[in-house]
């Protein structure tokens, strides 16, 4: 059931009845951890200063975890008390070790909690399985503020295909840039010769594939 609260001078939608989640409970109990000794009044005008008022006793039903925390709600939090979103929804090295050192993201997903941060800041995916392909793109996808140039690049050849994960942060301008590129193909194309026709004076197949290529043999 949704009801419409008038709170501090705005109306929002919250949701009543509904169970909060194991996330949701992390967030009620970092909330109240991490504001110590902050008065809930406090607290509330901070917000209110955000533009996101927050009566004190929704504080408290938030830290009691009987409020749910909706996405705005939980930026607002963050900010006044000096932590990111992630601070929030996480556990904290002590919090770990307290339950065990497993955090539950969703019912059917639990992960390490140091693996549940580098998730969380975009340092690696939650695959079971993880390639050079799969953390390149999702560190693409989830690290934009990196400023890492780096050009992910698939060579086929007739029996291997052979992928460049190539970090271009140090080439200088456009051309160095391209110049580079030139150097990585033609360094491809005599990788990928070398894996498709092997003989005594190369290099060994497995030396030259990364641990990735090697599982998805």
């Amino acid at each position: 059931m949704l009801t419409v609260c008038k709170d501090l001078g705005y109306d929002a939608k919250m949701e009543t009845g509904a169970k909060v989640g194991t996330t949701g409970e992390r967030v009620a109990e970092n909330v109240k951890k991490l504001r110590g000794r902050i008065p809930v009044r406090e607290l509330s005008r901070r917000l209110g200063d955000l533009g996101r008022p927050m009566l004190p006793s929704a504080i408290t039903k938030i830290e009691q975890g009987t409020r749910r925390v909706d996405a705005d709600d939980l930026i607002a939090l963050a900010i006044v008390l000096d932590v990111t979103p992630n601070r929030l929804l996480l556990m904290d090295r002590e919090q770990a070790v307290e339950a065990g050192g497993d955090v539950d993201l969703v019912p059917a997903k639990r992960v390490l909690w140091r693996e549940a941060w580098e998730w969380a800041t975009g340092e690696q995916t939650l695959d079971e399985i993880k390639t050079t392909k799969s953390q390149y793109l999702f560190a693409l996808e989830n690290r934009p503020h990196s400023g890492v140039r780096q050009v992910l690049l698939e060579v086929p050849g007739d029996a291997v295909s052979v992928m460049f994960a190539v970090d271009f942060t140090q080439a200088g301008d456009a051309g160095e840039l391209a110049s580079r590129m030139l150097e990585v193909l033609e360094d491809a194309k005599r990788t990928v010769q070398a894996l498709a026709h092997p003989s005594s004076d190369v290099l060994d197949k497995d030396n030259l594939m990364g641990d990735d290529q090697k599982e998805t043999r």
